[in-house]
């Protein structure tokens, strides 16, 4: 066996030392992943969705029962009085010279110009469903913020990239930010993510980012629009 001297191990340790601190630091590099906030954008209904035919079959039903086992409602009190009132005028045995009475006619009358007013309002029956670009579409559905990324080339919720020392929340308004107004409809749920997913590159995407993959962090925010 041959001896080893003190300088030739004073050499390979120095060398297995410089070896070891090359390949951390090549491992340092090639083990980065970027990380991306992606904001979830939703706009809530903002109506009621309209029935479909089993939910109008029974609610005609439970319509019919009601009308069939209840007592009068006010309204049909009302029509009653005013039908009495007219009478009584008629034949001149009425002392009411009040005349700014409300009757039930003109309160139905209120009611469906009521109506009208908040059909044109929320565009019921008129909506143009061909119209992507509108908040004002789909109001009984919830929608969801998609842009078209081109470098990825495929529709996805906005993102960027974490820069220095952003906080999640600072990258996803950058992200907002760059297709409309954050403070005008941001509203965060929070400020932690609510979901997570990661994946690698390519070799050779990976080579030229000089990172392994992204870590996609998902941010959830409420729209601020209303009609």
């Amino acid at each position: 066996m041959k001896a080893v001297t003190p300088h030739a191990l004073y050499r390979r340790i120095c060398n297995l030392s410089l070896f070891t601190f090359k390949s951390e630091s090549t491992d340092a590099g090639s083990n980065r992943w970027k990380i991306v906030a992606s904001v979830c954008l939703e706009r809530f209904p903002i109506i009621c969705p309209e029935l479909d035919a089993t939910q109008r079959r029974y609610k005609e039903l439970v319509n019919a029962v009601e009308l069939e086992n209840s007592l009068l409602s006010e309204h049909e009190v009302r029509l009653m009085e005013d039908q009495k009132r007219l009478e009584q005028r008629k034949t001149n045995l009425s002392d009411d010279t009040e005349e700014s009475v409300i009757t039930a006619q003109d309160f139905e009358d209120s009611s469906s110009q009521e109506l009208e007013a908040f059909k044109k309002r929320y565009m019921l029956g008129t909506e143009n469903v061909t119209d992507k670009m509108s908040l004002k579409r789909c109001l009984s559905r919830k929608l969801v913020l998609a842009v078209y990324n081109p470098t990825k080339k495929r529709w996805l919720f906005p993102e960027a990239y974490l820069n220095g020392d952003e906080t999640l929340y600072e990258t996803s308004r950058r992200a907002i930010s760059t297709v409309l107004d954050a403070d005008q409809f941001l509203l965060p749920y929070g400020y932690a993510p609510i979901g997570f997913h990661k994946f690698k590159y390519p070799k050779p995407v990976a080579k030229q980012n000089n990172a392994i993959g992204e870590k996609v962090c998902q941010m959830a925010s409420l729209s601020r629009y209303t009609t």
